[in-house]
């Protein structure tokens, strides 16, 4: 847990607001406080243990840390269905999934010649913006061997949807409750300052006159009140990354203007209205889609 801790405080998090608010900030503060046991959320996670199925036209395989099991057996033309539930971290723990458990897996999929093509079937309100890379390059290289990615999601947002905007066909599950979007970026932190204060606690720090810019955005942020130099020098080059990225992979589908840009989190018809998504449809629906995608490619 300590290494899920570490990584929520200091790493960026590109994160559905509601999720944060709702799940982590109260969860984070139970933890800080000494209300919440170490060995509390130990058995949280849940296993991603892979299985092989069989349909009427086509197989597919379920890949977790154990990808190379399902995929190994699974037969000459299946389909690998990789899960990214929950938010994700650039390094899984006890309570959380890792790029580094998830990823091996997207990999496996792109080198497996009896695998032609892949979905991830996403429910993810994000995760950690350093663990967005490595999708990323897992994903394009599983097209660099001829191979589809299908993306089916319900929740599909913020860090979640940077990573499924690289996919060749976007499918959301239902009317109900999929929701996509969440472009855009936020920071949220807590001010203890008058608290530790009133407690007779003083938190002074030194520099080194060489290091005068260091940590600027945050002193600036939390010493003199100024927001300007995080929005200026991490904020906006953040967020324009991310928005580029989409017009880029998403080009064609999602209008120019479109207030998916502004961070809007979209539901219902709205998702493939606004083209955050290229349709509606099960997980099974999303095999069908990736299958027919990989015979056209193969001829």
């Amino acid at each position: 847990m300590a290494n899920l801790l570490l990584e929520v405080m200091r790493d960026r998090m590109m994160v559905d607001r509601g999720l944060v608010e709702n799940v982590y900030l109260p969860w984070l503060m139970s933890v800080m406080n000494g209300d919440m046991k170490p060995g509390a959320l130990l058995n949280q996670k849940k296993d991603l243990s892979p299985t092989a199925y069989s349909f009427t036209k086509e197989a597919f395989a379920i890949g977790g840390r154990s990808a190379a099991v399902a995929m190994d057996g699974a037969s000459a033309g299946s389909v690998a269905v990789i899960p990214i539930i929950g938010e994700f971290l650039k390094y899984g723990s006890q309570c959380t999934y890792g790029a580094n458990e998830i990823v091996p897996a997207i990999y496996k999929a792109g080198e497996m010649k009896n695998i032609v093509a892949l979905v991830l079937d996403v429910d993810s309100g994000g995760g950690s913006e350093g663990a967005v890379p490595p999708f990323i390059e897992a994903i394009k290289y599983v097209q660099s061997k001829g191979k589809p990615v299908v993306l089916h999601g319900d929740m599909v947002a913020s860090a979640a949807y940077y990573i499924g905007s690289f996919c060749d066909y976007l499918m959301a599950d239902n009317l109900i409750s999929s929701s996509f979007g969440s472009i855009g970026v936020y920071v949220s932190y807590m001010d203890y300052k008058e608290q530790l204060e009133k407690k007779g606690i003083k938190h002074k720090t030194i520099y080194a006159p060489q290091s005068d810019l260091k940590n600027h955005e945050y002193r600036e942020l939390v010493d003199n009140d100024n927001p300007e130099p995080l929005i200026n020098n991490i904020l906006i080059p953040s967020a324009t990354r991310f928005i580029n990225t989409v017009k880029q992979n998403r080009k064609g589908k999602i209008s120019e203007d479109s207030d998916v840009y502004r961070g809007k989190l979209y539901e219902g018809e709205d998702i493939v209205k606004e083209g955050l998504a290229d349709g509606f449809g099960t997980l099974y629906d999303a095999l069908e889609v990736a299958s027919g995608m990989a015979m056209m490619r193969r001829g």
